[in-house]
């Protein structure tokens, strides 16, 4: 199962912040999954024998290691200052998990403020995304591309998470360029990098849930986004 949670933030005063404001939220949502959830009194991931009981653990794809299953979609240019009354789409996703939906709908609920910055959330719409499988299928990578194996990425959401996204062999990228991002990006005291590839890619198969979810190893923050191409 995958869901997918639209919000909408409106900013209630001139906002600037050091960082995009869609990372710094779901950074602030992961640190308040590890706030109420963590069972280790010195908070630390690294060698906790509870991990195999944590919650946290779990969504973060093992403290940030592998594929975390709370995702949000975001682009590769993001403003970072905003007058008051601007507006600005949130997106979502939950990778199984069904009976976690709560702390992410508990973490909008009472998201009034970021950074200091006062602002309204507003929660537009719940849903189930169905699985569709699409064969023969051309995608532009629209942000950088952290490079992993896929085979692994869909295994690690079928045991980890017991959700099925499969995808099938797939070309090696075309027109690929590099993309750096020398931005530092930093949830609970793990730097993830988000400087990678993009191009186009051809898949032999894959489930249509990709195209929202994205691809590779920084796909939680919004790397590795595809965008079909039509024929």
């Amino acid at each position: 199962m995958v869901t997918k949670f639209t919000y909408q933030i409106t900013f209630l005063n001139a906002a600037r912040y050091n960082a995009p404001p869609r990372f710094l939220i779901i950074r602030k949502l992961y640190d308040h999954i590890k706030r109420l959830t963590c069972l280790n009194n010195e908070r630390i991931c690294q060698g906790c024998d509870l991990s195999s009981k944590c919650v946290f653990h779990l969504l973060s794809g093992a403290d940030f290691r592998y594929y975390p299953a709370i995702l949000i979609r975001r682009d590769l240019i993001e403003k970072s200052a905003f007058a008051p009354k601007d507006t600005i789409p949130l997106t979502f996703f939950l990778i199984g998990n069904d009976h976690f939906k709560g702390y992410i709908n508990g973490f909008f609920e009472q998201l009034n403020s970021l950074m200091g910055f006062p602002l309204r959330c507003v929660k537009l719409e719940t849903l189930t995304l169905e699985s569709r499988e699409k064969q023969k299928t051309k995608c532009r990578i629209m942000t950088p591309l952290v490079s992993s194996s896929l085979s692994e990425q869909a295994d690690y959401y079928r045991t980890a998470y017991e959700t099925n996204l499969p995808i099938g062999q797939h070309s090696a990228l075309e027109q690929a360029r590099a993309v750096y991002d020398k931005r530092r990006y930093t949830i609970d005291h793990k730097t993830i990098a988000c400087s990678g590839v993009i191009g186009t890619i051809a898949f032999d198969s894959i489930d249509s849930r990709y195209l929202d979810l994205g691809i590779g190893k920084s796909n939680f923050i919004g790397g590795g986004q595809l965008i079909e191409i039509e024929d």
